[in-house]
């Protein structure tokens, strides 16, 4: 047959019969312990190659179960990491809370003339010509059109528009608005509104000043309180600057809001108050 000329096939065949003829006549012949010396010598190698192997696949287990571990271990952290986020954020809104509930305190003992309704601003809008407030505060509150709203440094404006749950506030800037207004330095009366050439800057202007009228930078005007709209006294603005008009011979004073409009978040909403007003 074709395989027994294969002389590796011969050869591998040669070898199978001497390792199973030589150990059996050996154990005849009264030398077992060499034979099982014999093949302890040839399996040393593999024991050790075995050996190598399963502590390999061990290692590979331990170092599975390592990471399992460890990942196990980092999401705790993760969790507790944010657990303290929450309570550093729930801090901060309490301190928040809390600097704003005493600040309302000393502004509400401070005007007690008034009855004050706190809001808070949820929603900001503006275009070329209105700057308008939406607050959490509506009719359900008893708060109605035309009612005044304010801030401890002074006038935000006025409600606009009313619904149940939320209201709208014209700010000092949008052109509807219209106070009178004084300089509490030297007297001098006028009308406070907004301008559609300072709007985009968050400026207002007082008009209706004569030419020479006794208005400087930096003055502060305040509410009449005429018409009952805004509480008598509160600061409205302070002047950046005056302009003139020679051929109408008036003058109007341009004025920055005392209150930050764009940073304030919660304002007081004026329901009533019993403070006397100054004539125009």
């Amino acid at each position: 047959m074709e395989i027994f000329k294969n002389k590796f096939f011969v050869a591998a065949v040669a070898v199978a019969l001497v390792l199973c003829i030589l150990p059996t006549a050996l154990t005849f012949m009264g030398h077992g312990n060499l034979v099982r010396d014999g093949l302890s010598v040839i399996a040393t190698p593999f024991r050790a190659v075995f050996n190598w192997v399963g502590d390999g696949f061990a290692g590979f287990g331990k170092y599975f179960s390592g990471m399992d571990t460890l990942i196990k271990e980092n999401e705790a952290l993760r969790e507790e990491l944010e657990k303290y986020k929450n309570d550093a954020a729930a801090s901060e809104i309490l301190r928040d809370e809390n600097a704003w509930l005493r600040e309302q305190l000393g502004f509400s003992s401070e005007h007690s003339e008034c009855e004050l309704e706190d809001a808070l601003i949820i929603g900001q809008s503006s275009s070329s010509y209105a700057s308008v407030f939406i607050l959490n505060k509506g009719s359900e509150c008893g708060i109605e059109p035309n009612m005044a709203v304010v801030a401890p440094g002074g006038v935000v404006g006025y409600v606009k528009e009313v619904s149940y749950g939320s209201c709208k506030v014209a700010c000092l800037t949008d052109i509807s608005t219209s106070l009178g207004v004084y300089c509490s330095r030297s007297g001098v009366m006028g009308r406070a509104g907004g301008h559609e050439a300072y709007l985009s800057d968050g400026l207002f202007t007082v008009e209706g000043l004569s030419v020479g009228a006794d208005v400087k930078e930096g003055d502060l005007f305040c509410a009449t309180g005429y018409g009952g709209l805004f509480p008598k006294d509160f600061p409205v603005g302070r002047v950046v600057k005056v302009t003139e008009d020679e051929f109408m011979r008036t003058a109007s004073a341009v004025l920055e809001p005392c209150v930050d409009l764009d940073t304030l978040t919660r304002v007081f909403i004026v329901k009533s108050t019993t403070a006397s007003v100054t004539g125009d």
